[in-house]
């Protein structure tokens, strides 16, 4: 169940460094994003966002700490450095696969003679590159989109968290307000005064829509209006939990849209191995066969 926020920024928490955003395993599929972090005279962690369903881009913290095991001779309990642990905000080894591929299909585009005919008895002619380029130009293109979605995703996140901080402030000085007028304990239930407000988003904005709608009826909306809250303030206090309502649903978008673009990536990659694997294969047999012919530099 959505509740209205999302992780993935980057920042100081309890002495820890984090940095560096990535996500993907590079096998096609889109395991989740990470985050590389350093806390003061400790290992290198790798801190794992794990997707909560499959092909969802919300994420759940998970920790994996990448420490190199001790060496033969040397007490267990002894600190080493820690293995170097790089992650990457794109899927870099499918680009590398684009990039491999990209530069097959150069290679045997413009071999010399006689390679373009055994070629082309392998099954390798214009018609079946002209399809290879084709798959590689709609990975290249599903990758920037992705990259876009993804970029858009961020920001959309950013919005929510500013229109989340926004109402919290201002609800909470409505709080602290009503406080000094209604202080009975009927009244401070009426407005939710006996609990403190929800840190979930979604239970947050609920009870405090709930609480300004209830403070803009009579017998508080009057008594509210002689201690500073007028009823343009508290219309104020239901605009800015509009808004963040109208943000969330933004940020749920963005994020369908970038589940959408990993997808769409991924089974284009996936159509690009094929073809990649299609002409190894078939070059591999051609060379073989035929050992009189040079290992072409580009295979």
């Amino acid at each position: 169940m959505d509740r209205g926020y999302d992780c993935g920024a980057a920042g100081m928490a309890g002495g820890v460094q984090v940095t560096d955003v990535a996500s993907g395993d590079g096998n096609g599929d889109e395991d989740g994003q990470y985050l590389s972090a350093t806390a003061p005279g400790q290992a290198s962690e790798a801190v794992r966002l794990r997707p909560e369903a499959p092909g969802d881009s919300s994420c759940a913290l998970v920790s994996a700490v990448e420490a190199a095991p001790p060496a033969q001779g040397e007490a267990p309990g002894k600190a080493r450095p820690a293995k170097a642990v790089v992650y990457h905000s794109q899927n870099y080894k499918q680009q590398l696969l684009l990039i491999d591929v990209q530069a097959l299909i150069d290679g045997a585009s413009s071999a010399p003679d006689p390679l373009p005919a055994l070629l082309e008895s392998y099954g390798i002619d214009d018609a079946y590159l002209a399809a290879c380029r084709a798959a590689c130009a709609a990975l290249d293109g599903a990758i920037a989109d992705r990259r876009q979605a993804m970029a858009e995703k961020v920001a959309a996140v950013a919005r929510q968290a500013q229109a989340d901080a926004t109402a919290r402030r201002i609800y909470a000085g409505l709080r602290k307000v009503a406080r000094t007028v209604l202080r009975t304990s009927p009244e401070q239930i009426a407005l939710g005064l006996d609990e403190e407000a929800s840190g979930d988003t979604a239970l947050f904005l609920a009870g405090a829509r709930h609480a300004v709608a209830a403070a803009q009826q009579e017998p508080y909306a009057s008594r509210l209006a002689a201690a500073t809250w007028n009823a343009e303030r508290l219309a104020l206090a239901g605009a800015t939990l509009d808004a963040l309502a109208a943000a969330i649903l933004a940020r749920q978008e963005a994020e369908q849209v970038a589940i959408e673009a990993t997808r769409a990536r991924n089974a284009a990659a996936v159509k690009v191995r094929r073809r990649a694997r299609q002409l190894r294969v078939a070059i591999e047999l051609l060379l073989g066969q035929h050992p009189e012919l040079s290992r072409p530099v580009w295979f």
